[in-house]
């Protein structure tokens, strides 16, 4: 993450400021516990039938703790975007609102939860909402250029490996929740797909790094 924040720094301002860095960091890690803390809470019924080890179902921690340190982190995260820009905290607000609407399912119910991979891709899209409003936070304008935008697509790659290698199992390891990409595609299809987007991931970081010498040496 600080990898990706530092990235972000680096692209859009094309200087490191330890200040703004510090702050977009500290604003992603906030946000990123704000949607585990969402992610738990809404399957937690699910994960006590299907996944009775993880710390919820186990009586580790308790919803009502989970739900008051995420109002805390709220709080943080949007009090720590008043000190960038207008736009950014704009931008807080948009993905805010989205998680919102993620928490409950878009008010589709059920019948999207069933729909695995629209259903996960749909959450995705909180993490991109998230980087752009990282972007804003340094660069107001960052999308006119279009380094920024392949920097996103990597991020976005990189961002759909970490998810895909986080739900991939084999045969004897899945568990009755079926709630995995190999358990939905299978085994072999998933390890393809994150080889494939491994294979693409370093074609956009030799692009970035080219464009990046020829801006530097313009």
């Amino acid at each position: 993450m600080g990898v990706g924040v530092l990235s972000s720094q680096a692209i859009t301002e094309g200087a490191f400021v330890l200040t703004s860095f510090l702050t977009a960091f500290a604003i992603m890690i906030l946000y990123l516990f704000h949607i585990r803390v969402i992610d738990e809470v809404r399957d937690y019924y699910h994960d006590t039938i299907h996944h009775s080890n993880r710390p919820l179902p186990r009586g580790t921690h308790s919803l009502q703790e989970l739900e008051l340190w995420d109002r805390v982190a709220l709080l943080l995260f949007f009090t720590l975007l008043l000190t960038t820009n207008p736009w950014a905290f704009l931008g807080g607000i948009m993905v805010w609102g989205y998680t919102f609407m993620a928490r409950h399912e878009f008010f589709i119910g059920p019948r999207l939860k069933n729909k695995f991979f629209l259903y996960n891709t749909l959450n995705l899209v909180q993490l991109f909402l998230l980087q752009t409003t990282i972007y804003v936070i340094f660069q107001v304008q960052w999308f006119k250029d279009p380094s920024v935008w392949l920097h996103l697509w990597l991020l976005g790659n990189l961002s759909l490996i970490l998810e895909l290698f986080r739900k991939v199992r084999r045969k004897e390891q899945e568990s009755s929740g079926q709630d995995t990409y190999s358990a939905n595609f299978g085994f072999r299809r998933t390890l393809s797909a994150i080889s494939f987007l491994t294979l693409l991931s370093g074609g956009i970081c030799f692009l970035l790094l080219f464009l990046y010498k020829i801006s530097f040496l313009a």
